[in-house]
């Protein structure tokens, strides 16, 4: 765009009326509004670039003081990732199937005749899940 100042009353209009500004007055009223337009739109950017700087040197400031706060990992203990049970327990997820009833299930399917149906597990088979989830939780 050129200077303010040497543009046409034409050009003037234009740049007002794109910017939602009153084009009528004469060529200095013109310049003057854009001038002034200028100005505004220039000390918002700057607001907007303090602030935003402002902003991150809070944020730099909070990392800061979170990093030195923070325990080191390698004094950290070493804990042990938490068993099938245990997530189970967190999640309300089923519980696996005990070993006992896999195996059992499978002897069935062996001992069965071809194109017997078996079923995949026995009636108390949730009883044999959650018994099995409270072992496995005892032997922790």
């Amino acid at each position: 765009m050129a200077p303010i100042s040497k543009m046409k009353v034409t050009e003037l209009r234009e740049e007002l009326l794109k910017r939602g500004l009153d084009a009528k007055g004469l060529k200095a009223d013109l310049v003057a509004r854009l001038d002034a337009d200028n100005a505004a739109r220039s000390k918002i950017q700057s607001d907007l670039v303090q602030a935003q700087s402002v902003e991150q040197q809070d944020l730099l400031a909070q990392t800061n003081t979170a990093m030195a706060t923070a325990p080191e990992t390698a004094d950290a203990p070493e804990t042990e990732p938490p068993s099938l049970v245990d997530v189970a327990k967190v999640t309300d997820a089923p519980a696996l199937p005990s070993a006992d009833l896999v195996s059992s299930t499978l002897t069935a399917k062996e001992e069965s005749a071809p194109g017997e149906v078996v079923p995949a597990a026995t009636a108390d088979a949730p009883e044999n899940v959650s018994k099995a989830a409270s072992a496995a939780a005892q032997q922790e």
